[in-house]
């Protein structure tokens, strides 16, 4: 079984931190947590990167890390996953995963790709760019006032082009930073987005790091990895 699709857990993890979780033959469903139950599932208000809901997330995991750094290796067991509808509970359950997986390498490819296709599920989601004919919100608002051929395609049409990675209305290059990135457009209605709102990337990235993440356009993940280890970005 895939790492990536699964936790493993000892006796000792199971009773102590997780007692309302039920263990069937040596398999746990992660909707049987109890941890987060009080935290409100904030994504139906387009706040999904909440602080508030990140620190109880934090102080959850944190209160769990001593547990997890004590697994016995010799006698475990696999946590089954099935994706919660509490965004919370899905980012401390990555947050376990990472922990646990001991290769550097492998811990930011696992937090790149799980926040690469979220963003990209969040503003599928909520629409937020509002595509009209291939003209955003934005960019609707200028047309007649400009070359409409320098309007098309949002924020993909850059530096007096289109992203050579936007290819039929779709990005072939997945680039975290140009996830993040939203134009002031979008920031001033108050959607805007960093690296330190992810906790995946927290947890192993220092500031500089989550500098480089928010400022590093059109660099896919082997780029980026590249990127932060030479300018020591990782804790």
């Amino acid at each position: 079984m895939n790492i990536y699709k699964r936790i493993l857990l000892d006796s000792k993890l199971n009773s102590n931190i997780i007692p309302t979780t039920k263990k069937v033959d040596g398999y746990i469903n992660i909707e049987s947590f109890d941890l987060l139950k009080n935290i409100e599932d904030v994504e139906e208000n387009k706040n999904i990167y909440s602080k508030i809901g990140n620190k109880k997330v934090l102080d959850t995991f944190n209160k769990i890390k001593r547990e997890l750094d004590d697994v016995d290796t010799s006698k475990l067991y696999v946590l089954s996953y099935k994706k919660s509808d509490n965004y919370y509970l899905n980012v401390l359950y990555n947050l376990i995963i990472q922990y646990k997986i001991e290769n550097l390498k492998d811990k930011y490819s696992f937090a790149y790709n799980i926040i690469c296709d979220e963003l990209d599920s969040y503003f599928t989601k909520y629409n937020f760019c509002n595509f009209v004919h291939n003209y955003c919100d934005r960019k609707r608002e200028l047309i007649g006032r400009y070359d409409e051929s320098t309007l098309q395609n949002g924020c993909c049409y850059t530096k007096g082009r289109v992203c050579p990675f936007f290819i039929e209305g779709k990005c072939t290059k997945k680039c975290i930073a140009d996830k993040i990135f939203t134009c002031g457009y979008l920031r001033r209605k108050g959607i805007k987005f960093k690296a330190s709102d992810f906790l995946l990337l927290k947890s192993i990235l220092n500031v500089r790091g989550l500098y480089l993440i928010d400022n590093t356009l059109f660099a896919d993940e082997e780029e980026m990895y590249k990127l932060l280890v030479s300018k020591k970005g990782f804790k």
